[in-house]
């Protein structure tokens, strides 16, 4: 049986959905979708080209978009296609964004290359729902390889100065992103490599966290 993916209208003629319709596992419905740009089994997905991204963010309809595709759909996905966003925003703003979209919106965020990554991204995403569909998840196990958690490290490491070992150590210290957020200063230079200055980088997007148009950011 293939698995359906519903694309808006608007969407027609982009790139990844012709990868789609030549992929014999899915079926592409074309719809009029609330909000978004993809519907995946409930899951409502807001594609942007890098273009696209850094033109709605500039004007001010990026979070509106946000906003209405967390109000439509119980899970959310954002996808960024294309190279070349991190040269258009310095790195301040970049991981700023990032963690506006992902911790204070909750809304995860993939980027693809191109058109053709982004539909091998989608009809794994089909996969992964059907596999979630048929049994139970694991628990994890109590003590996790943070080593292997690529998505925590990536976004440690657009702290100035922290490199790969320095996001290890600290994902292995405290455990996961929101408390070294919420590590004191003290706390933080009792890990492995973490001097004065880049505990005080830390702190610093500590406190950026809180620009959301006066509202908090919850992590």
């Amino acid at each position: 049986m293939k698995e359906v993916i519903k694309v808006d209208s608007r969407e027609t003629h982009a790139e990844y959905v012709s990868y789609l319709k030549a992929d014999s596992r899915v079926l592409i419905v074309e719809s009029s979708l609330k909000s978004g740009d993809i519907l995946i089994n409930g899951l409502g997905i807001e594609r942007k080209t890098v273009t696209d991204f850094l033109l709605t963010l500039n004007e001010g309809r990026l979070f509106d978009q946000l906003q209405r595709l967390k109000a439509s759909y119980r899970r959310h996905l954002l996808l960024i296609e294309g190279r070349g966003l991190r040269i258009h925003l310095d790195q301040e703003r970049f991981l700023g964004i990032y963690i506006r979209i992902t911790a204070g919106w909750q809304i995860p965020i993939i980027h693809t290359q191109n058109g053709e990554q982004t539909a091998r991204s989608l009809i794994r995403i089909c996969n992964q729902d059907a596999h979630a569909s048929a049994g139970p998840i694991r628990a994890r196990p109590r003590n996790p390889d943070y080593r292997n958690d690529s998505v925590a490290l990536r976004m440690l490491m657009e702290i100035p100065l922290i490199g790969p070992k320095g996001a290890a150590a600290l994902l292995k210290s405290f455990g996961n992103i929101e408390r070294i957020f919420r590590a004191t200063e003290k706390e933080l230079l009792l890990v492995n490599g973490i001097g004065p200055k880049l505990a005080r980088n830390i702190l610093d997007v500590n406190s950026s966290r809180y620009q959301l148009e006066g509202m908090a950011l919850p992590l």
